[in-house]
């Protein structure tokens, strides 16, 4: 019994532990991202990547167009690509190297790549350089690589991606601009310039002698994404002997390091592009000379305290041991086979897990107070499997930073946890938690509906839910289907600063038809609108193959999304089915599901009548017998 107990112990004990070495030594991409550097101008030669080895790893070109990826690989020294789609010269620049073994390896950084803008009539020529290399530090920031990425240095950062093969995306930073306080906003169109103020908190920046800097972010402009790595490409001051070690939201220094914002959430104003911009405040911490930037020591054992020291040695009179006949230890023995089986279970399940997901239902900009006052309904909510809250974000006056009031609503009767007046404007939320983000299936809450009861000269309007939307991985949206899966959210799953994995749905209201000459309103400002072709079908509402509709978000629900493919009336044709909507006549560039009101509807200068709405075509398929 003895030597059957030792060898299933040893069994039990090699797979508990060979779980997680197996997953640290499994294959790895090391994915260089050079920013919204595109093809077609690193062939024109606007962009310098450097030399690129393309013997250690593959150089290429890709973008996501609906569910195809359209790219190839690049060859560096002619800079020709394997690939012969229309669209390829917008496909970023990305350089991957595959590592055997994620547990242990050492990669080169590449040389980053420079922005060289040749210049026009109007402006000048312009260079924009590279700053660093910066990858996800798994703690909502990013960190500084120098030399040569290691395993150590991308261990918080690796994902598994759609086709099950494990990606660090290392990211390209570049550094901010420091601009003058009175230049905050576009003069060609009065938008504000996403900006943080560095405060040096007792010290001074070299470029002026000042104790304060306005810098914006250029990896908007250059990258094509919203990140702004603060860490990597703002300015540092200097303070006699002391040490820099990092930017914090206060004055005291207790909040942060903020190393990575996001331009479009941490920065900018509510409502978007309304000036004049108030840009977020950031302080440098000092420490004495001699400290280390991320160097942290671990205690010494308290005396007294457990160590492999201490633990006390059997004593010579000890009770004997029951010999085998007995069968005296055969619990013991199972239990802790069962216990040791548990925690390579455990182990297994942790590691396929990667903690659990809150699914964010927002209802949009429904306000508690508008809840509360029956203007808003938001059907049945089942509290008990999740939470209906209102939030309100606001920036606190005193300490300059962005801060979060939340309440807890009990639907029965409308009452909320929370007694502070400025939760009435808080916007709407049911959040749900499935324990295992594998597979889960969770039922739909109920739409939300909006009911304006008019008032002097204006009717009642009610505004009726579409559709519950998510990311699809590819730049658009989808409906959901009722339940909800774990597969079909799977795409939208974003990590929170705070490590918190959430997927954020939203609520998507049917579109409103319009007047081709009805498309601005009584102050001539235009109502922004798309132009519905039906490319050969017909519209079933008066038989036209022509529809103007505008959507209801942005007034009815404070969101700048227009969700065309759930909201918008779709054509019919004999025969076919349709298949989307695209920008173009010949349904190459889509499919469309949904558009951002404010930044692709709207006409430059903002607000400037007349307008023209955007076209899109729909698409057919000859209909299956």
């Amino acid at each position: 019994m003895k030597k059957l107990f030792a060898a299933l112990l040893t069994l039990c004990m090699v797979f508990g532990m060979a779980v997680p070495a197996f997953a640290a030594g499994d294959p790895l991409t090391i994915r260089f991202y050079y920013g919204g550097a595109d093809y077609g101008r690193y062939k024109e030669g606007w962009i310098d990547v450097g030399n690129i080895d393309t013997g250690a790893g593959r150089f290429y070109a890709a973008i996501n167009f609906g569910d195809e990826e359209i790219g190839g690989d690049i060859n560096p020294a002619d800079k020709s690509i394997t690939g012969s789609h229309d669209l390829i010269g917008s496909a970023w620049l990305y350089y991957d190297v595959e590592v055997a073994d994620s547990s242990s390896f050492s990669v080169a950084l590449p040389k980053g790549p420079s922005y060289h803008y040749p210049g026009s009539e109007y402006s000048p020529p312009e260079t924009t350089e590279f700053a660093a290399w910066v990858v996800s530090d798994g703690n909502g920031g990013y960190k500084e690589l120098d030399g040569s990425v290691t395993a150590e240095d991308v261990q918080n950062a690796i994902v598994t991606d759609e086709e099950g093969k494990r990606v660090a995306v290392i990211k390209a930073a570049f550094p901010a601009v420091v601009i003058d306080k009175n230049a905050l906003t576009y003069e060609e169109t009065g938008h504000p310039k996403y900006a943080v103020i560095l405060r040096a908190n007792g010290g001074t920046f070299a470029e002026d002698g000042s104790d304060h800097l306005y810098v914006c972010p250029q990896s908007l402009e250059y990258s094509a994404l919203n990140d702004f790595f603060v860490e990597a490409s703002c300015p540092k001051p200097s303070n006699g002997d002391m040490v820099f070690a990092g930017w914090y939201k206060d004055e005291a220094c207790t909040d942060g390091p903020v190393t990575y914002l996001n331009i479009n959430d941490d920065l900018k104003e509510e409502p978007a592009y309304v000036a004049p911009y108030v840009p977020m405040d950031l302080y440098a911490r000092w420490e004495p000379a001699g400290f280390v930037p991320g160097n942290t020591s671990t205690p010494a054992d308290e005396p007294g305290g457990p160590s492999e020291n201490n633990t006390p040695a059997p004593s010579d009179n000890s009770a004997p041991v029951p010999s085998d006949e007995g069968n005296s230890n055969l619990p013991f023995a199972i239990g802790a086979i069962a216990a040791i089986l548990l925690l390579g279970l455990l182990t297994l399940l942790f590691l396929l897990w990667k903690g659990p997901v809150t699914l964010s239902f927002y209802y949009g900009g429904a306000d508690y107070g508008s809840y509360k006052d029956g203007l808003v309904n938001l059907g049945r909510v089942d509290t008990k499997a999740g939470k209906l809250q209102a939030v309100y974000r606001y920036l606190d006056p005193e300490t300059k930073t962005w801060k979060t009031l939340v309440g807890t609503i009990n639907p029965e009767d409308k009452s909320i946890d929370n007694d502070d007046l400025r939760l009435l404007k808080g916007k709407l939320y049911y959040n749900r938690k499935p324990f295992l983000r594998l597979k889960f299936s969770v039922p739909l809450p109920d739409g939300v509906d909006y009911h304006f009861p008019g008032g002097e000269g204006a009717e009642p309007v009610t505004v009726s839910f579409a559709a519950w939307m998510v990311k699809d991985g590819n730049g658009g949206y989808k409906a959901l289907e009722d339940p909800v899966t774990s597969k079909a959210v799977k795409p939208a799953v974003e990590t929170e600063k705070v490590k918190r994995r959430k997927v954020l749905i939203t609520a998507a209201f049917r579109s409103e038809r319009a007047d081709e000459y009805a498309l601005n309103d009584e102050n001539g400002n235009p109502r922004y609108a798309v132009r519905l072709h039906a490319n050969g079908g017909a519209f079933e509402a008066d038989g036209t193959d022509l529809l103007y509709m505008k959507p209801r978000s942005l007034e009815f629900a404070d969101q700048e999304i227009f969700y065309v493919e759930a909201t918008c009336l779709k054509p019919t044709s004999s025969g076919k089915v349709f298949t989307g909507w695209y920008r173009d006549k010949a349904c190459t560039v889509g499919p469309v599901t949904g558009l951002k009101i404010l930044e692709e509807l709207k006409e430059r200068p903002v607000r400037e009548a007349p307008y023209a709405p955007m076209d899109l075509y729909a698409k057919w398929e000859t209909q299956e017998s």
